[in-house]
This record gives structure tokens, C-alpha cells and sequence, in this order.
């Protein structure tokens, strides 16, 4: 996954300024900076207005996917011209423009050459601003006869599965293998406290589902995710936490991290699902909670929406329901919410702690650090004992520190059973019977400051570990080289142009059939139109090839702005006038 703080940070502040100097921008370059510009919703409607009809023929056809994946430069200058029926050049200038203004990227491919990248957060927010593709296929409740049939989200979601995985290594640091694999003991302590939550197997089959033959666990899937989030880091001495980015992770509320979990795995499964599978998933993170009709264009898209859908929803994220009999075909969804966030605890008086749907994931970490768990699902329930202080201690937390967060979280006269085990704890301190912990280990204050309130769809750090487990082939592609379209996309421009006869780009005038067939030759060479005379009748066309037979020349072509149209097949010699249309700029 590599989101909007990700891609800001490859470009250097200059560039990014070159960026609101763009014709999409430069309106709003004294008021905007181009990292909050380029997602914001309703200046993304005001650009869009001011496009010209070309430009936003070529956005809408970006914004039905084919940047997702990283596409060759060629390929998707043919793909636009023959979708829209517009001239190479026109594409290829579209495609400038919407790189100098930072809409897509132009990576030099190792070996596969240039290839374009539209930024998800980018794709995510100029679709759902422009297209607002699920307003028709929303309902107002499901079908009575489907709520039967209905398969509802995890009531442990991911993000509480991976807030404790994370938080064992911080508290055991694993052990490896000579071959620098998790050891088996290891792996049993982490799937064990997994456990604690609920059977983990459905999650890791529908995961492995995507990648058949794997032979990881679901710790790898962890682990994995884990290190794509920044919140642990492997080095030759083993894992690390990153101390800064836990927590920053930690401060974000559940619906938060919930938004970067669906973003990660959506950019997990590009590789593996095509677009239309996989579209109505990015689509949904930007719903309001509504059942959603899914249109499923091929049948053979059901399996695989189906699997889809069970991993969302063992997740945690989503809930659906599959049509039965006369309705077998229809798949409906709705994105599930966290509880607004709630930042207290109810401490009991046998001692043990609640913690209600919605607290913030920094103070489950704080309970994790003090108490023993007893039960993770929805309402988590730990328990203060002797042992669980005296750790809580021992990784730096003072006797008055754990004190004053418990009144702070939860009520000021705390239980006479909570104040004496404390005082034991102190008093296993006082007799030096806790030995401090000489790990580094993360602290997080249990005094906890006011959340930072960052934007967390976009406000992630970069992202550089692909890992062995995803094996995502756009990471190969992030270490290539990111061109600024400013200087280097010159050869996107036809500089030959200059080397052709004025006349023929000027003058709409009959010709004689040599040279007929030579300002053919050039239109489809450089990707421009022509003009043609035929009948009487002027024709705007988009040559396409040239053929000959029977000692005739024939070329095809499509008409102008019309892609919806049979292509004409026009014979050379019928042509009575011909002009050359050489258009470098954006179109009409």
C-alpha cells in the first residue's frame, strides 16, 4: 500500500510546487498546498469543470481502474485513443497535463520501459467525487427474504487482532530460526494469544484463498501487515518496534485504522483480482453504511466476489448477504463502522477492567501493558493482578503513573481490592523483588495527550516493505526510478512535427495519391487526425492502419470523438481533399 504521505514524500517540495503551477491548479496556488488540493472533494468538481471535454473523457476512463496497476506508456495511449475515438497525441497530452498537475506518475520500468500509476488515494477521491458510482445501486434495507442468507462482519476485527500481535512482540520478543524464519514456539505463543480471540482460521483461509499453495500462517499475514503499517521493522537482529509510528497507529481511532486496513488489503489484492471484481470494494470505503447492490457484469465474477466478501468480512469490515433460489445471482453488502470512539474504563471492584466497543486503541495498549487478559471480543475484559502490575512495572510504568491513568480512565476513588494490590506491587518494588526489564521495549505514556487528529486516509507514513508473503510485484516497481513529467516527458511530445510539409498541416486542398498516401503514413505514425473530403462531405477521422490489396491502399479509421461508431474503411484514391490534424494540445 502506498498512501498519500507516502508518494508525497518521493517528491521533493520544488516538483510539488511545479505541481500547483499546473493549468488544473494554478487558480488555487496561493490558497493551497498540492498534498490537500489534489483530494480535497469540492476542489476536485472545480477542476474537473474547468477541464476541457478531452481531459475529462480521459479522466473518466482512468477513473474506471486502468491505473490501478502500473500500465506501459504505449499501451495506454492506444487503450485511450481507441476507447475515446481521440488522436494519440491528444491522449498523450492529457496524460502530461494530468501528470504536471500530480494526478498520475510516470515510472521508468527496469526493464518494461515507462509505465503510468494513478496514487489510490488519489483514485479513491476524484472517483467518488466525480463518478459517486454505488448512488443507484443503494437500497434502503435488505430484502426481508435475505436477512436470513446474511453473513455479518467478525465481531473481532482485524485491527484487535493485530493491536495484540503487536503488542506480544513488544512484551516477548520472538525467537528465529538459523534460516531467519519465526521459530515454532514462537509461532504457537503468537497463534495462542490469537486465539484468545476467537478461532483464527476463517480469517487465514479466506486470505490464503488469494494465494494458493502458500504455506504461511495467518502470523505471516501479521507480520506482514504489521511491517506495510510501519509499526515493526525487520533488521538482522529480528523484528524492532518502531516505537514513532506505534504510536502514532495507537493515537488513530478504530475507524481510522480501520480505513488503512481496507486500503492495505485492496492494494494487496490488485495483482490478484481484475478491476471489475475488485472495484466495488474500493468503492464501498467511501459509503455511508447503506446495503449496497452488487452488479456483477461476467458470472464468473461470483466466485471471486464471494471470496472477496468473506475476507472483508472476517475482517471485521463488512457484512453481506448471497440471493437463494430465483435470487441466487444477487450479492448485496453493507461497509460496517466502529463505535464512536470512547475514551474510559470501568474498573471493577474484583479488580478486572472493561473496556467497551469503540475505546480508543491507545488505552486497550495501556490495559494490555497493566492487566491480564480474561476475554477479547466485543467488550474486551482484563483483570489487575500482582503478577500483571508488577510487568507493567518492570517495562517503566511507576506505581503513581499506573495510579493516576486508572483514576484518570476510569473513576477517581478507585476499589479497595485495586489500591491493595497496588501497594503490593510497590512493595515488591520497595523489597527489590521486580527486577527491571533490560529490553527495549516500547513505552507508551500512559498519560495519554489529546488524540493528533490526523486524517487517517491519508496521513501514513511511506510504506517499503512488501514482504516475501504478498510478493505484490508493484513493489518492484516503487524502487524504480519516479520521472518528473516537467523535464523528462519531452519524447511524449512530437518534436518531428516541425519536419513535416507546412502545407499539409495548414491547407485542407486535394493531393495527388503519393502524397495522399505519405500525410496518411504521418498521421498514423505521430497519432494525430485528418480532415478528409469524401463525397463532398468533410469527415474528422482518427486513422487507425493502412492496408493494401489489389494494388489499392485502404485505411481504417474511427470518426472523430465517436468510438461507439462502426470504424470506416476508406479507399485512398476516394479521398478529394485531405488536412493533416495536428492537435498537440488537449482537444475540445
Amino acid at each position: 500500500m502506498m498512501t498519500l504521505q507516502g508518494w508525497r514524500s518521493m517528491f521533493a517540495n520544488e516538483l510539488k510546487q511545479k505541481f500547483m503551477q499546473s493549468g488544473l491548479w494554478e487558480r488555487y496556488k496561493e490558497e493551497w498546498v498540492w498534498e490537500l488540493a489534489v483530494v480535497d472533494m469540492s476542489l476536485i468538481e472545480q477542476a474537473y469543470e474547468h477541464m476541457t471535454e478531452c481531459e475529462q473523457k480521459v479522466l473518466q476512463e482512468l477513473l474506471k481502474g486502468h491505473l490501478l496497476k502500473p500500465l506501459n506508456e504505449s499501451a495506454l495511449i492506444a487503450e485511450l485513443s481507441q476507447r475515446l475515438g481521440r488522436p494519440r497525441q491528444q491522449c498523450t497530452a492529457v496524460l502530461q497535463s494530468f501528470a504536471e498537475a500530480g494526478l498520475i506518475m510516470l515510472f521508468r520500468h527496469p526493464w518494461q520501459g515507462n509505465h503510468w500509476l494513478m496514487p489510490l488515494p488519489i483514485f479513491h477521491s476524484w472517483r467518488a467525487a466525480l463518478l459517486r458510482p454505488l448512488d443507484k445501486h443503494v437500497l434502503a434495507e435488505l430484502p426481508e427474504e435475505l436477512l436470513q442468507h446474511c453473513s455479518y462482519a467478525a465481531s473481532v476485527p482485524l485491527r484487535l487482532r493485530l493491536l495484540l500481535f503487536v503488542h506480544q512482540l513488544s512484551s516477548q520478543p520472538p525467537s528465529f530460526t538459523k534460516q531467519g524464519s519465526l521459530s515454532k514456539t514462537t509461532i504457537k505463543q503468537l497463534l495462542k494469544e490469537q486465539e484468545k480471540l476467537g478461532d483464527v482460521r476463517p480469517l487465514e483461509q479466506a486470505w490464503k484463498h488469494w494465494f494458493a499453495g502458500s504455506s504461511c500462517g495467518v502470523e505471516a499475514f501479521m507480520l506482514e501487515l504489521a511491517g506495510d503499517l510501519g509499526l515493526v521493522e525487520m533488521n538482522k537482529q529480528g523484528i524492532k518496534l518502531n516505537q514513532a509510528q506505534l504510536g502514532s497507529w495507537l493515537k488513530q481511532s478504530q475507524q481510522a485504522q480501520d480505513d488503512l486496513i481496507w486500503q492495505w488489503l485492496l492494494q494487496q489484492l490488485l495483482q490478484l483480482c481484475d478491476r471489475s471484481t475488485l472495484l466495488p470494494f474500493n468503492d464501498m470505503l467511501h459509503s455511508n453504511g447503506s446495503w449496497i447492490q452488487l452488479q456483477l457484469e461476467q458470472p464468473e465474477q461470483r466466485q471471486n466476489t464471494v471470496a472477496l466478501l468473506q475476507l472483508f468480512s472476517f475482517c471485521g469490515l463488512m457484512s453481506y448477504a448471497q440471493g437463494n433460489g430465483e435470487q441466487a445471482k444477487q450479492l448485496y453488502a453493507r461497509r460496517e463502522f466502529a463505535a464512536p470512539s470512547y475514551d474510559a474504563l470501568h474498573v471493577e471492584a474484583n479488580a478486572e477492567l472493561l473496556l467497551l466497543p469503540g475505546t480508543r486503541p491507545l488505552l486497550i495498549w495501556n490495559a494490555l501493558d497493566a492487566a491480564e487478559v480474561i476475554s477479547l471480543q466485543e467488550v474486551l475484559l482484563l483483570r489487575l493482578t500482582p503478577v500483571s502490575l508488577q510487568g507493567c512495572i518492570a517495562r517503566g510504568h511507576s506505581i503513581d503513573e499506573i495510579r493516576s491513568w486508572l483514576q484518570g480512565h476510569g473513576q477517581a476513588e478507585l476499589p479497595v481490592l485495586v489500591q491493595q494490590l497496588l501497594q503490593t506491587a510497590a512493595a515488591a518494588i520497595a523489597s527489590e523483588q521486580v527486577e527491571p526489564d533490560k529490553r527495549q521495549l516500547p513505552l507508551i505514556p500512559l498519560t495519554e495527550a489529546e488524540p493528533e487528529g490526523l486524517d487517517s486516509y491519508y496521513e501514513l507514513r511511506p510504506l517499503r516493505a512488501w514482504g516475501s508473503y504478498c510478493g505484490n510485484p508493484l513493489g518492484l516497481l516503487l524502487q524504480a526510478e519516479l520521472l518528473d513529467p516537467h523535464t523528462v516527458c519531452e519524447h511524449l511530445r512530437c518534436e518531428d512535427v516541425a519536419l513535416l510539409t507546412r502545407s499539409w498541416q495548414q491547407e485542407l486542398r486535394r493531393y495527388h495519391g503519393s502524397t495522399i498516401l505519405q500525410i496518411v503514413e504521418a498521421a498514423i505514425k505521430f497519432g494525430f487526425g485528418l480532415y478528409v473530403r469524401l463525397d463532398g462531405q468533410l469527415r474528422h477521422i482518427v486513422p487507425q492502419f493502412l492496408e493494401e490489396r489489389n494494388g489499392k491502399w485502404y485505411m481504417t479509421a474511427a470518426i472523430y470523438a465517436r468510438p461507439m461508431h462502426h470504424p470506416l474503411e476508406i479507399e485512398l484514391s476516394s479521398i478529394e481533399a485531405i488536412q493533416l490534424d495536428v492537435d498537440k494540445g488537449k482537444g475540445a
